[in-house]
């Protein structure tokens, strides 16, 4: 019998291992099975659009570069060979469907062997339910002090959803747990850590003139302001939200042709001038 360890809603553990379904969790790993899953699968996202173009499908090459003799050079029929340059490609990919049906009981198979092998690991957690409750609300007649009559009212339903027994299948309790950022402006969690050149920007540094609907106005539409920063959305997403040491929590909402890599320019109001940032070498806080 394999068992898991066992905890509350609350997350408080219990000091008895739940045992785990024996009809499902009876130790079995089969990997090649496994192996056959995780191919289907995979083969199953795969879009088969990849194509290359043959010699008889290249353009162009219908008339002999030189001369068959005389030149010295080696002979040659056509440009479009496969060891020309701009040539057809030599057993290239072609559009095809990668996917794959696995039978039903493969498929019940691996699927109880990746749960045998997490429980075997020790990364199968359950976490019990909580009951819901509902409300029934009646119109009750009393005649003399006992119940004549008992009539279903309105307005009643269910308060709160139950919750069933979960099994989780994860990682071991507590490792997945984000790291705490206390710090001023900002009191929580954060993905990573990242060190990036923070400079400073506003309004004015833009490419439009004051006065033009334009003017101010970043990548997403938002007009520069503080809390509002340029970044390079190959490292750091549009609409990220980030912490920044004597800045505080910046949203990621422009770019910028001179903002690339681990490079921020953080946006401050054109009324407060220049803040004395200049620049620094700083480490980010990602918060989501």
């Amino acid at each position: 019998m394999i068992e898991a360890p066992h905890y509350t809603a609350a997350g408080k553990k219990h000091p008895e291992s739940f045992a785990l379904p024996a009809d499902l969790f009876d130790g079995t790993v089969n990997e090649a099975v496994l192996h056959q899953a995780v191919t289907s699968y995979l083969g199953n996202q795969r879009q088969g659009t990849a194509k290359t173009k043959r010699r008889q499908e290249v353009s162009g090459g219908n008339q002999k570069p030189w001369k068959q003799k005389g030149t010295g050079r080696a002979r040659q029929g056509t440009t479009r060979a496969p060891h020309w340059r701009g040539g057809g490609v030599v057993f290239g990919p072609a559009p095809r469907d990668y996917r794959t049906t696995l039978p039903k009981k493969v498929r019940q198979l691996a699927r109880q062997s990746a749960l045998n092998a997490r429980a075997r690991e020790g990364m199968v957690r359950v976490i019990a339910g909580t009951p819901g409750v509902r409300v029934t609300n009646y119109e009750v007649t009393y005649k003399n002090g006992e119940e004549v009559s008992r009539v279903l009212a309105g307005g009643g339903g269910i308060v709160t959803q139950p919750t069933p027994t979960r099994h989780i299948t994860g990682v071991q309790p507590g490792s997945s747990a984000r790291p705490t950022l206390n710090a001023p402006g900002y009191n929580g969690t954060f993905t990573k850590k990242m060190t990036v050149r923070a400079t400073w920007y506003n309004a004015s540094h833009g490419a439009w003139a004051p006065g033009d609907p334009n003017y101010g106005r970043t990548a997403t539409g938002v007009i520069v302001d503080y809390g509002i920063c340029a970044v390079d959305p190959t490292v750091i997403p549009l609409g990220t939200r980030f912490y920044v040491p004597d800045y505080g929590v910046c949203l990621a909402a422009d770019t910028g042709g001179a903002v690339k890599g681990y490079h921020v320019d953080l946006g401050f109001p054109e009324s407060a001038g220049d803040p004395g940032w200049g620049s620094r070498v700083v480490d980010i806080y990602i918060l989501d």
